[in-house]
């Protein structure tokens, strides 16, 4: 199952991949507010990220019921399309949203509440993020063309190129083995697939 935000339409779409990749929308999910990322929270909730709307973050099931975290707190801020996506780490409970405006990322703990702003030089632009290897967070930054993997305390463990210009989305294999990145770059679109290597 692939689940896939359609962010100018207010419609989450739930898709099968088959073996031969190609993609079947098995169910189309309705909602109030524009998604621009969206990530597992449980067996049949998602986090998604929202753009033009006051509430950063909501929550939706399968079945198209909203809801928010009332566990979890963020800025109080309004994004626009592009400016903010966000992920769920469950191995640390933690959710991660970038703020490409602010070059900063906000990691929060749906235990406790708090949230912590992340900001440090290499962390320019950033677009996409997803959970890595134990539970930290990785994080697309455009305006270096870089990823940085950030530890579950915030702290910027690693720094690593790309080789592409504006890196925009990034995806961990469910076995932490394989990273996928893809960019925004006019008239050279890649996604490049990366072997990630535990030290």
């Amino acid at each position: 199952m692939c689940i896939l935000p359609c962010i100018y339409s207010n419609k989450i779409a739930l898709l099968t991949v088959a073996s031969d990749s190609t993609l079947t929308v098995v169910k189309t999910v309705s909602t109030s507010f524009f998604c621009r990322s969206i990530s597992l929270l449980d067996t049949d909730t998602f986090l998604v990220s929202t753009w033009d709307h006051p509430k950063l973050v909501r929550t939706i099931t399968i079945h198209g019921t909203e809801g928010e975290l009332s566990n979890a707190s963020f800025p109080n801020k309004t994004y626009g399309l592009f400016e903010s996506t966000c992920t769920y780490i469950p191995s640390t409970k933690t959710m991660v949203l970038t703020d490409f405006r602010d070059n900063a990322v906000y990691m929060c703990s749906t235990e406790t509440s708090e949230y912590r702003k992340v900001t440090d030089d290499r962390i320019r632009c950033p677009r996409g993020v997803c959970g890595g290897p134990g539970g930290t967070a990785i994080v697309c930054c455009s305006a270096s063309d870089t990823i940085v993997q950030l530890s579950p305390q915030g702290g910027v463990m690693m720094e690593q190129s790309v080789g592409m210009g504006r890196p925009w989305a990034v995806s961990v294999s469910r076995d932490g083995s394989h990273m996928v990145v893809s960019n925004d770059h006019d008239n050279n679109e890649k996604i490049k697939l990366f072997r990630l290597v535990c030290s």
